[in-house]
């Protein structure tokens, strides 16, 4: 455990803080502040889903123009399978 907690250490492409995940949330902290939070379950359900999937096909260089149809379509399709 304590290897993988101090690899930072060893190898330089690896940052020592989780800085960037948290500037990556950022925005979506001060939009739920801006907005007084969210009215139901629901909608903060979707807002983070959304937010999650737009931003890790942000980190992978994929458009979210390309990444929100090909999750809802994966989702349809597991959900006609079920």
């Amino acid at each position: 455990m304590e290897k993988r907690l101090l690899l930072f250490l060893n190898n330089e492409t690896v940052p020592p803080t989780n800085h960037s995940s948290e500037q990556a949330m950022r925005w979506s902290v001060v939009f739920r502040k801006v907005t007084h939070g969210f009215c139901s379950d629901w909608g903060a359900e979707l807002f983070a889903q959304v937010w999650s999937l737009v931003n890790t096909a942000r980190r992978q260089s994929i458009s979210a123009f390309q990444a929100i149809p090909h999750a809802l379509a994966s989702h349809q399709s597991e959900w006609l399978l079920s």
